[in-house]
């Protein structure tokens, strides 16, 4: 996030950021495999500790949006977290309607997300008012998949509650 505040004065500083993501990716992605590697998989605890800290992660950086964006775009770095929330909650939904997880929304994982954050980034360091185009465009997008996960999930809900309807 200091990295965004410096942002504000030198958009050189974005790199510190993407340096940043890299980072969380790294250890997002090491924690479990190592946790396999050694045989001491902990299902429910890494499922928490990984939800929790994506959240806060992506929190951090809808702060460090809304510190680097001017006033009249700041509603688009809570536009951003509200989106990333709602996908976070129908993943939820999702899995236990139909008992199988996926942390992916549409077409779109966390990888994913993390490299389209980054190349928004670049750009903003060469152009920095196309971060606030090209976000808004991924924020549309982004409730665009969801709208279409949220009707899913609640056809997922409608086929359990027939099934359970079925069995008594």
């Amino acid at each position: 996030m200091p990295a965004f505040f410096l942002a504000r004065f030198n958009q050189y500083y974005l790199a510190v950021s993407i340096a940043g993501l890299a980072i969380q990716w790294f250890g997002d992605s090491l924690d479990g495999r190592l946790a396999y590697y050694r045989n001491i998989p902990r299902k429910w605890y890494g499922f928490a500790l990984d939800l929790s800290m994506d959240w806060v992660s992506i929190g951090l950086m809808g702060f460090g949006f809304y510190v680097f964006l001017d006033d009249a775009f700041k509603i688009l770095a809570i536009a951003f977290l509200a989106g990333y929330a709602w996908s976070v909650i129908l993943a939820l939904l999702r899995y236990k309607i139909t008992n199988k997880y996926s942390i992916d929304t549409g077409l779109v994982g966390p990888t994913e997300l993390r490299i389209g954050i980054s190349v928004m980034l670049l750009l903003a360091m060469i152009y920095p008012f196309s971060l606030v185009v090209v976000g808004t465009g991924v924020i549309i997008g982004v409730y665009i998949v969801n709208f279409i996960e949220f009707y899913n999930v609640l056809k997922y809900g409608n086929e359990k509650d027939a099934e359970e309807r079925a069995q008594k």
